[in-house]
């Protein structure tokens, strides 16, 4: 494109990459050269349930926790981009993602009944019709927990749950006294697969207008976060992430 000095739209299924390098390298580029781009996962498009109590854009958040399942590094991926498509529209906007820290074993147990997350988990499983809440824990089969912390002091934590749970389910929670508002991103598992619908949807009309559906900035932050969870997973430690604290 920059020999021919044609750009055009380019759409990338996913992230950027899958390390920080990569990743700060294409997010340059797409601003140095204003090149059109969309990334996302098909999740934040599907149909939600309950369709008639989204969640209140501008409002406050303080909390969210999510589930999701399958392999860390291509679903945990899927459940930061659900979260954050909610988390984008707080009041005061996007602020960035100061650090990641990611549990597994029976330390992700702990961190999910700790006193901190473990009112949103039973809230959520609730909404799941999980049979025990006390139980469920410890039936699941090489558990990861992942803590982002962002910037203006929203937390957010994503529970890994084989083979537990087989949905996409969050819960986000404007204040520590109210109660938590739980959403189902409902993927279909036959055809016509209308998630992926939703999604080519918006994909024709991005190569049409130019204009993509979401920031460019979403894809930073879920990519640079799944990066950040996979290091953090290998050095048993928080990561830092000074590249993920952008404003949109």
């Amino acid at each position: 494109m920059l020999e021919f000095d044609r750009i055009v739209p380019v759409f990338t299924d996913k992230g950027f990459a899958v390390v920080k390098e990569d990743i700060e390298w294409m997010y340059d580029r797409i601003k140095q050269h204003r090149i059109p781009f969309m990334s996302s996962s098909v999740v934040p498009y599907a149909p939600q349930r309950p369709a008639e109590k989204p969640f209140p854009n501008g409002t406050p958040l303080r909390k969210m926790f999510g589930f999701c399942y399958g392999p860390v590094e291509r679903y945990v991926y899927h459940t930061l981009e659900m979260m954050q498509s909610i988390a984008e529209n707080r009041a005061r906007g996007e602020s960035g993602i100061q650090k990641v820290q990611a549990f597994k074993d029976e330390k992700a147990i702990e961190r999910l009944l700790s006193g901190e997350w473990s009112g949103i988990y039973r809230t959520l499983g609730g909404f799941m019709n999980v049979r025990d809440l006390d139980a469920f824990p410890y039936e699941i089969k090489d558990p990861v927990f992942v803590e982002l912390h962002y910037r203006d002091g929203l937390k957010s934590a994503v529970l890994l749950a084989n083979p537990a749970v087989s949905t996409f389910v969050s819960a986000y929670q404007a204040d520590e006294q109210e109660s938590p508002v739980c959403r189902e991103f409902m993927l279909q598992d036959g055809k016509p697969y209308i998630h992926f619908g939703r999604l080519v949807l918006e994909i024709e009309k991005f190569m049409h207008t130019g204009r993509p559906p979401h920031p460019v900035e979403r894809s930073l932050l879920t990519t640079g976060a799944l990066d950040a969870c996979m290091r953090s997973l290998h050095a048993g430690e928080a990561v830092d992430t000074p590249h993920l604290l952008v404003r949109y």
